[in-house]
C-alpha cells in the first residue's frame, strides 16, 4: 500500500487539491483523513497529478453525499443487492 501524508492545501465544493508524488495508474485511489480512533475515511478519489504547464497540485473528486449514494448504489448492483431507496 501507497501512502503519503500531506495537508489538503485547497478544498473546493466538489474538488480537492494537495500536494503529493503520484504515479501513472494511481486514479481512482481513495484519498483518505485520519479521524481518531475511527482511523482513516475516504474524502476523495484522485483523478490526476500535477499540470507540469500551471498547476503543481494534484486533484481528486470530493466524495460529496451524491457521489457516496452512487457509490453505494453500483456496490449493491455488482453484489447484487437491492437497489438504494432515493
Amino acid at each position: 500500500m501507497f501512502l503519503c501524508s500531506r495537508i489538503i492545501e485547497r478544498c473546493a465544493a466538489k474538488v480537492l487539491s494537495y500536494q503529493v508524488d503520484t504515479s501513472p495508474g494511481q486514479s481512482g485511489s481513495p484519498n483518505c483523513l485520519r479521524r481518531g480512533a475511527q482511523g482513516f475515511v475516504a474524502a476523495g478519489i484522485h483523478t490526476r497529478g500535477p499540470d507540469d504547464q500551471s498547476c503543481r497540485l494534484t486533484m481528486g473528486v470530493r466524495i460529496t453525499r451524491e457521489i457516496a449514494d452512487r457509490l453505494t448504489s453500483l456496490i449493491q448492483a455488482v453484489e447484487g443487492g437491492p437497489p438504494m431507496d432515493g
